[in-house]
Order: C-alpha cells, then structure tokens, then sequence
C-alpha cells in the first residue's frame, strides 16, 4: 500500500513542495508511475494507493452505489482513455499488477491494528520529509481480475526522398494518434497531433517540389500508437533499415 503524492503536498509552501517543485497533473502522474515502478520491481501482486484527497463524499452517498463526476452520474463507470493499455507483439504480453485506489476511510480501516491513521501516516511523512514504512501484520485482501488481449493492427505512415548519401538518413516526425474512439467519440487531438502530422507532410512537399536532391535521405514519418507509450516510433526505431 502506497501513499498518493508527496510528503507535504498538501502545504504548496512547506520546504518539501519547494524542494519538489511539482508541476501540476503531469507531474503527479510521473511521480506516480515512479512508485509503481518501483512495487513492480520489489515484485508487488497488487498495488494500493490510499489517497487522503480520495473522499467518498466526493463519489456519491447515495444508496444503490452510483458513480458521479462533474459532468455524469450513472449506475456503470463511465469508460475511459486509461482502461486498455497497448504492447508491441514482439515484447510479449505481461499482465502488470493490479493497481487499486482506495478512501480514506477504507484506509484508515486497514492500518488501524498499527495505531496509525491516514492522516498522522501522511503528517509523519511531511514532517519527516521522508517516507514512513511499517508492516500490516495480520491483514489479507483477496482480488480477483482477468486480463482480456486483443490483436489491434496499426500502422506508421512514412515516406522517403533519397539524398547523395543514401548511408545516412534524417528522419521528420510527429504522431497521428490520439486516445483513438471510445464511447461513441473521436478524440482527434488536433492541436498537437493535426499540427504535428500536417507540419511533416507540408516539409515533404516543400523539400520535394523544391528539386533538389538533399545530402542525406530524408525520411518523413507519422508514427501510431504514441498516447500509448510511444509505440510507433519504438517499432519504427527497432526495424527501420539505416542503408538504402
């Protein structure tokens, strides 16, 4: 069981958010991945984020169960970007543990034979400035999910203008992708990637109408697969032959 954020997150002022210098939702995220990372490698089965900010209340209190947010309220989870993750075939496919976040409340229910609570654990860590561990001796948690895999074809899109060294090439690229369909949706992402895909096509043509043969091959790519881990241009990397 990992606890969300940093030590001292919640104080922007205290000498651990100034040592941190977090940058709003990203770097939460990166920081995130850096301790799950860090389970998956202890060999962790499951991973627990209890999260003080994670309130009930901010769900719903309302009996049956519904899941809120700011712009839904239903009976089923609204499904979302993050549900699926992607691998290239030739890495394989290894089920990652399951990562499960959990209130306050349950929390505070499962540290409790440590006389501890979520709060004084999480005012130990900032006044500390460091992590605080200790053992749930005695406690248990049973979890059962299944793994569901999918082949999905995809494709990077490049083109080529040979040079006077054909030894050596300059690649030109951006990613066409975004989060792809979900929910009935297109998210075509078109700030970054319409601009970023256009951007190469419009160099190509600028090169190939101007007639003249570069130094070196020019090699202009649209990669897929990037929101998801960079996986077009890791292929494209892997398998793209250097020598024409």
């Amino acid at each position: 069981m990992i606890l969300a954020g940093y030590p001292g997150h919640n104080d922007p002022d205290s000498e651990v958010a100034k040592k941190f210098k977090p940058q709003g939702y990203r770097a939460f995220r990166i920081l995130m991945q850096e301790k799950i990372d860090n389970a998956k490698k202890a060999g962790a089965a499951a991973i627990i984020f209890a999260d003080p900010e994670f309130n009930v209340k901010k769900w719903a209190e309302n009996t049956p169960f519904r899941y809120e947010k700011g712009y839904y309220e239903a009976e089923k989870r609204f499904p979302t970007y993050s549900d699926k993750e992607l691998s290239l075939p030739a890495e394989g496919f290894e089920a990652d543990p399951p990562i499960i976040r959990i209130t306050a409340k349950l929390a505070d229910f499962l540290i409790k034979g440590q006389s501890k609570s979520l709060e004084s654990w999480e005012e130990s860590c900032a006044n500390n400035a460091k992590a605080n561990s200790f053992v749930l001796d005695g406690t248990q948690l049973k979890l059962k999910y299944i793994v569901d895999n999918e082949l999905i074809n995809v494709r990077n899109v490049a083109g080529i203008i040979k040079g006077k060294d054909t030894t050596h090439c300059i690649v030109v690229g951006a990613h066409y992708d975004h989060y792809g369909m979900y929910n009935g949706y297109i998210w075509n992402g078109a700030d970054d990637n319409g601009s970023g895909t256009i951007g190469v096509i419009s160099v190509a043509k600028a090169f190939l109408r101007s007639g003249i043969m570069p130094e070196k091959n020019i090699v202009f790519v649209n990669f897929t697969g990037e929101e998801k881990g960079l996986l077009g241009s890791t292929y494209f990397a892997r398998n793209f032959p250097l020598v024409y």
